[in-house]
């Protein structure tokens, strides 16, 4: 039995590896003492019905096979991977609110795309707690479902999200800012292959063939936040395959291409509108308009006046 979630995920690592379709194994909480426990159900025949069983003592258990995973996964995109679907899990296990309903399919989309992004100390809190995607909606409030196209969450509040949780995670979890926690991965032996400045982040892939794991992708982000908290790394992720290091390169590349171009949009769109308020000259009626609104008027006072007076309304020749 594993005793934390890390344990779990490191007990399965080598099934990852095989990427071996045929070995099914179920990963589970015990919600009495918040053990983590990796289950193989033998035969793999009779897996659906040991799953079953599972889920009556924690009904957000999850069961993979190695094949679920690419061959070569690093322990981090593991981790977050299971992390997210047993989120997924509980959102369809649970009754929600109507209010959390609409919400919490964009909330969910938004941690699944942003889960490296946390640090290490908000994703091991979750892992400790009974229902941890009720959890993040309470710490974070925000609404972040959009009409944007192409868009499965609001990406402009994305770092305000996640800047709100870490908060709230350290705030629960007494963590003084001010003395934070070590950096999670540095550079270290690694050679930069690459990197690419945007959105106040920088995005470094590097290469160390004598390491366990021979690609790293880091992202540092150089906010006022993540300066004041003196750790400016975010993420550090590593892998044995060049292709998942440059899509994972490549994704974060991009989402902070989005969230700069979202930011510039939404102010240009503002400037342009307070531009359009300002140089709109107030409508001006011609003397044509003027008449006949006097005329208007005119006959309006001309009926007050007959209906005071209980008089009849005249026909065009004079007659009553």
């Amino acid at each position: 039995m594993a005793n934390d979630f890390s344990a779990a995920i490191n007990e399965i690592m080598p099934l990852v590896a095989d990427g071996d379709k045929s070995k099914p194994f179920i990963i589970s909480r015990d919600s009495a003492y918040g053990d983590w426990q990796v289950c193989y159900p033998h035969p793999a025949k009779n897996a659906k019905i040991i799953f079953d069983c599972q889920k009556a003592h924690d009904p957000f258990a999850v069961m993979f096979t190695g094949s679920d995973f690419s061959k070569g996964s690093g322990f981090p995109y593991v981790y977050d991977a299971v992390l997210c679907n047993r989120l997924r899990v509980e959102y369809f296990a649970t009754n929600f609110s109507y209010e959390d309903e609409e919400r919490l399919p964009a909330f969910l989309s938004f941690f699944a795309e942003n889960t490296g992004n946390f640090s290490h100390t908000v994703t091991a809190y979750l892992t400790t707690l009974e229902r941890p995607l009720a959890a993040l909606a309470e710490m974070c409030p925000f609404d972040m479902t959009t009409n944007h196209e192409g868009w499965n969450y609001n990406e402009v509040l994305a770092a305000d999200a996640i800047e709100l949780i870490e908060n709230a995670v350290r705030d629960h979890l007494h963590i003084n800012v001010d003395n934070p926690e070590p950096e999670r991965q540095a550079l270290g032996e690694y050679k930069e292959l690459n990197r690419i400045s945007v959105n106040q982040s920088d995005m470094i892939l590097s290469e160390n063939p004598d390491a366990e794991y021979r690609y790293m992708v880091i992202e540092n982000r150089y906010t006022p936040y993540y300066n004041n908290l003196g750790n400016n790394n975010i993420f550090t992720g590593h892998t044995n395959d060049y292709l998942e290091a440059i899509d994972e390169f490549s994704e974060r590349v991009q989402y902070n291409i989005r969230c700069f171009k979202s930011s510039w949009e939404a102010f240009a769109e503002r400037d342009e509108e307070q531009d359009k308020q300002k140089s709109s000259p107030a409508k001006k009626h011609t003397l044509q308009e003027k008449l006949d609104n006097a005329k208007q008027k005119a006959a309006m006072n001309d009926a007050a006046k007959n209906n005071n007076r209980g008089d009849k309304p005249k026909t065009h020749d004079g007659r009553e």
